[in-house]
């Protein structure tokens, strides 16, 4: 083990033992371009990208709506039986709370107007 002088926050001086480390180096071939690490977030045009024109609006319209119909195409739809089948549990799942929350309303409004005024509250006045 190699001895080494450190200062530490003090100024003082003192010795630090190190041990000898042996480091490999690894060589990289510089020349290889379709390896080499890409900067984040910056486009670098290929070869054949250079001397295209970027395509009109246009063009790229009509494309993203060819491309929209055709995952469109790809989407399962529901029957008409199984609308009708989610719609009327829809319905009937609202109509049952509309009921149970109505019925709650009702006792708690009365309950409060009997302690306030003596008698229970009536519905449609």
């Amino acid at each position: 083990m190699a001895k080494k002088k450190t200062t530490n926050v003090n100024g003082e001086v003192a010795p630090v033992e190190q041990e000898n480390v042996q480091t490999e180096v690894a060589a990289v071939n510089v020349e290889d371009k379709n390896n080499a690490p890409k900067a984040k977030g910056k486009k670098t045009p290929s070869k054949s990208d250079q001397g295209k024109k970027k395509e009109s609006f246009f063009k790229r319209v009509g494309a993203w709506f060819r491309s929209l119909f055709s995952e469109l195409k790809k989407v399962t739809w529901p029957t008409p039986k199984d609308v009708a089948k989610n719609t009327s549990v829809v319905v009937v799942v609202v109509v049952v709370f509309f009921v149970l929350l109505f019925a709650i309303d009702y006792v708690l409004a009365g309950l409060l107007s009997l302690l306030v005024n003596g008698q229970w509250a009536t519905l449609f006045i």
